[in-house]
């Protein structure tokens, strides 16, 4: 196993490579530059200097050059806009994303997993009409509707939560972004948990385990499920990622200070290196969660396990 994850881990290297690639020269074929927005405002002079100032009046293929002997550092450039490393604005921004993403994957899980559950045990019954019914609502609602809806109701009208701001430690601050975010997901994964627990509960095993006698929680908590988690966990790693990089949306909704506002920013302003920094952070938290989650298997089902040789 430590062998897969070690060749693993190797074989992000080119990915990342692929993924700054192809953003830096699509990012550069865009006319204009960082500082075209100000170009009334600034003399031409003026944003030559910068430009030079900044490297961007060398060739695209010597910027490429430099941004790699960069990136091999540990070096993501400067933010054009805030005049500060990228990896400074991303390391201050980082903490509130991450915070409302697993906020928001903790309610998806719960929620979904509960709601999944309960339909497949209770199928062809009200519990499994009402769980359909909520989850087919809840997968149709944009999370920028249902964060003005839940914003009107229970903020403007009912005075529960606070609109605007960011306080991990604070329920007022922090359900309404959360169930914003998370509701959609926590449609998906329980429509995943139906599914795959109603057809692990019609399996041989389950039969023999209610012919020995088991209770039914128990042959649904200790046999159904765990089986039924295979199905669950290849949506919950993508989700997760998802979720934890961040909802431009939502974050621009609630003016939660994340790197999602950043890079919405900084794609407005075209500030390169904010926005590369932003890409790449993505890739590789996608590519590290979807690791966990093949590792994950071999933990939930021994027989995908990869051999050690």
């Amino acid at each position: 196993m430590s062998g897969y994850v070690l060749r693993r881990l190797l074989g992000m290297i080119p990915l990342l490579w692929a993924v700054a690639t192809v953003t830096f020269f699509l990012m550069h074929a865009v006319p204009g530059g960082p500082f075209a927005a100000d170009g009334e405002r600034l003399q031409p002079e003026t944003i030559a200097a910068l430009e030079e100032r900044y490297g961007l009046d060398a060739g695209v293929a010597e910027q490429y050059v430099r941004f790699l002997g960069g990136l091999a550092t540990g070096d993501l450039g400067i933010s054009f806009q805030q005049n500060r490393p990228v990896t400074d604005v991303v390391a201050e921004r980082i903490g509130p994303t991450v915070q409302l993403g697993l906020y928001a994957f903790v309610f998806a899980v719960v929620v979904g997993g509960a709601l999944g559950t309960v339909s497949a045990v209770k199928k062809d019954r009200w519990p499994d009409y009402a769980g359909v019914a909520f989850t087919t609502v809840a997968a149709g609602v944009p999370s920028f509707v249902l964060a003005v809806l839940l914003i009107v109701v229970f903020a403007l009208e009912l005075g529960w939560a606070r609109v605007l701001g960011w306080n991990a430690f604070d329920p007022r601050a922090f359900v309404l972004p959360t169930v914003a975010l998370g509701l959609f997901p926590a449609a998906f994964i329980a429509r995943m948990t139906r599914a795959a627990l109603i057809e692990a509960l019609e399996q041989d095993y389950v039969r023999t385990a209610r012919a020995k006698g088991l209770a039914e929680r128990s042959v649904v908590l200790t046999h159904a499920v765990r089986n039924a988690l295979i199905p669950v966990l290849t949506v919950a790693g993508p989700i997760l990622a998802g979720l934890v990089t961040g909802s431009f949306i939502i974050e621009q909704i609630f003016e939660v200070p994340g790197i999602g506002r950043a890079f919405v920013r900084a794609v407005q302003t075209r500030d390169y290196g904010m926005i590369m920094g932003a890409t790449l952070l993505y890739a590789l938290v996608i590519a590290l969660l979807n690791l966990v989650v093949d590792v994950l298997y071999g933990v939930v089902d021994p027989r995908t396990r990869v051999s050690a040789r």
